[in-house]
């Protein structure tokens, strides 16, 4: 590859321990400077390296600290400790088996970071591997690894691995990406990790420098960086499930803005996007009192940014809250109701004539014209002699969820701006029914955000 283009910069894979994955013992290596012989994957990969005239130009390192179903949250958010170690160690090899000189030029890149080796269970998809991606982005910045990339943008769901209760999260499925496959996408659809990938950018760029900065508290992670700007920003990892630590920070040889604006991502916004209901994405308010010596509580489970100086951004408009209803009966190719909001069924009625002793199906689309995600009660008409109703779950068979809608109580979860649930609903006629018997059966879909949004269809069905 070189030879075609000498730009071209090529990595070779190393692990930290000099025995580490010494699957044969039929190529030791003796390390030049101790004398010890070794049959680990770095020595051996070095050494044969060395002997061929060939030097890498950076090593690839991939780092995650847990085995699957090992996982224990408290034990990730302090596993970011033992990058300096990694780092310390992987220069070393490099030094012994190609010589300082020559290892000089190899730097050390993190192609791979994440929670778990293998199999994948909630954790990756919980809180507390975002913050631990913030924590260890934090840790390896404060090394020599020139880069640390995340595993990965997109991957794909499983609900097999490791779900326990013990865990934090609520997404009873491990995902390695930030996001999921939804289009479009929703506020759960984008898993804290995203979020906190996205808080980082208030924290530090391209250009900006890393400044010293420690904690006397292992729950309690902080990040310095000096901006581009000249401005200061801390990042600070509250590691604890529970408990808001209240921080006194104090910083030396600076002179800070006296305010600036705080950005946070934590369990209010991990609940929202559970829910439904308030905002999923990274909070930001302005922040005064600041000083070389001030408090702050960090809440519990959060990530926060303070950057001085800055001024926080004009708040986004509020989401826009609405269902839209619409109705058809099961035989027919299109739904009524597309765009039209109102409360007794107006623009948006399915009529049908039965028979006494006969049943008419009716699917009900709620769909979000919302911006948000966002959460329908859904209400419907009960039975009232000589016809009854029965409601089921999505368009057809379901789960019988008669007694929920007609009290009020059904609700559809989750629902993306722009996605769609359905129901059914089926209206008999008794074998008696008379002639000319006609009723309304309305449904009204409610945002459980702004209960003021509402919208209701309406199937009217009559004897004959």
């Amino acid at each position: 590859m070189k030879a075609v283009d000498p730009t071209i910069k090529i990595g070779a894979v190393a692990v930290t321990g000099e025995d580490s994955f010494a699957n044969y013992t039929d190529h030791p290596v003796v390390n030049p400077r101790t004398g010890q012989t070794h049959n680990g994957w770095t020595p051996v990969m070095l050494a044969t390296l060395k002997s061929l005239g060939v030097t890498p130009d950076f090593l690839i390192y991939h780092r995650y600290p847990q085995a699957p179903g090992a996982e224990n949250d408290q034990g990730l958010l302090l596993s970011s400790g033992t990058w300096a170690t990694d780092a310390a160690d992987l220069r070393q090899q490099l030094n012994d088996y190609l010589g300082a000189s020559t290892a000089a030029g190899v730097e050390l890149d993190c192609t791979e970071n994440n929670s778990v080796y293998s199999n994948p269970g909630k954790q990756t998809t919980s809180l507390v591997n975002g913050l631990f991606l913030a924590d260890s982005v934090c840790a390896a910045m404060h090394t020599e690894f020139n880069s640390v990339m995340w595993w990965d943008m997109r991957n794909g769901q499983d609900t097999t691995n490791n779900n326990s209760s013990n865990l934090y999260g609520w997404r009873l499925y491990g995902d390695y990406g930030v996001v999921d496959s939804a289009d479009p996408a929703g506020p759960a659809d984008r898993y804290p990790t995203f979020y906190v990938a996205k808080l980082m950018q208030y924290f530090a760029r391209g250009g900006d420098h890393l400044i010293s900065s420690t904690s006397d508290y292992p729950f309690l992670s902080v990040c310095a960086a000096k901006q581009a700007s000249g401005s200061l920003a801390l990042l600070v990892i509250n590691k604890s499930a529970t408990t808001a630590l209240n921080a006194n920070i104090t910083i030396i040889n600076a002179s800070p803005a006296s305010s600036g604006t705080l950005y946070s991502y934590g369990i209010p916004q991990d609940d929202a996007a559970r829910t439904g209901i308030g905002s999923a994405d990274i909070a930001s308010s302005a922040v005064s009192g600041l000083s070389t010596n001030f408090s702050y509580n960090f809440p519990a489970y959060s990530a926060t940014v303070i950057a001085f100086g800055a001024s926080a951004p004009p708040p986004p408009p509020p989401p826009v809250r609405q269902p839209d209803n619409l109705i058809k009966a099961s035989g027919d190719a299109s739904y009524l109701g597309e765009g039209i909001f109102n409360t007794d069924g107006t623009g948006q009625t399915r009529s049908l004539s039965i028979k006494a002793g006969r049943s008419a199906t009716f699917i009900v689309n709620t769909q979000n014209d919302g911006s948000a995600t966002d959460t329908f009660t859904i209400q419907g008409a009960g039975s009232s002699s000589p016809l009854s109703v029965k409601y089921y779950s999505g368009t057809s068979g379901g789960t019988d969820i008669t007694s929920a809608v007609t009290a009020g109580t059904y609700t559809l979860s989750n629902v993306a701006a722009g996605s769609s649930q359905y129901i059914h609903f089926v209206v008999t006629a008794a074998t008696n029914a008379p002639s000319g018997t006609s009723r309304g059966f309305l449904v009204t879909a409610i945002s459980a955000a702004d209960a003021t949004k509402r919208d209701a269809v309406k199937a009217s069905v009559s004897v004959r």
